[in-house]
């Protein structure tokens, strides 16, 4: 019942998941997601039992990144 009163409708969720999976298909998220699958990411292991830290580390990476240039 709670999903039934606090679930978007159809027509809000369209737009949003359109956006979603063009931005997966940005050079800068095919990189990140390419050094996670490098690192072990959809495998049974670290990676996937702590994504969340994983996922950390791939902005903590490019903000350094760029504050090197």
């Amino acid at each position: 019942m709670v999903n039934v009163k606090s679930l978007p409708s159809h027509a809000e969720i369209v737009p949003e998941w359109e956006a979603f999976t063009a931005a997966l298909g940005r050079p800068a998220a095919q990189e990140r997601l390419r050094s996670l699958f490098d690192q072990g990411f959809h495998a049974p292991g670290d990676v996937e039992n702590r994504l969340g830290y994983y996922v950390g580390r791939l902005g903590l990476n490019s903000e350094v990144s760029v504050s090197s240039r």
